[in-house]
């Protein structure tokens, strides 16, 4: 018994571009931005750039309070917004 080759349904005929794209232009970008954070500096311009974690306990361990301010501020702001209505 022979088996017939599935053809792709119509909504996946639909789906495939938006897929594509948001693939393309999130999920690609968000990627190399993860990879590039664990970075000095920027490999393609600076051969020296090495593999750090300086940036994350920058950010965890900061003293001054200043990233911890700021991310506070942008949640309550975001948070803000996100509960007030439209009309």
């Amino acid at each position: 018994m022979a088996c017939r080759a599935s053809r792709p349904t119509p909504i996946a005929w639909l789906l495939a571009p938006a897929l594509l794209l948001f693939v393309l232009f999130f999920v690609l970008p968000f990627g190399v931005m993860a990879a590039m954070s664990f970075y000095s500096g920027n490999p393609v311009t600076n051969p020296n750039a090495f593999l750090t974690t300086r940036h994350y306990e920058r950010f965890i361990f900061d003293t001054a309070g200043i990233f911890h301010d700021a991310l506070w501020a942008t949640l309550r702001i975001g948070l803000d917004h996100h509960g007030r209505r439209r009309c």
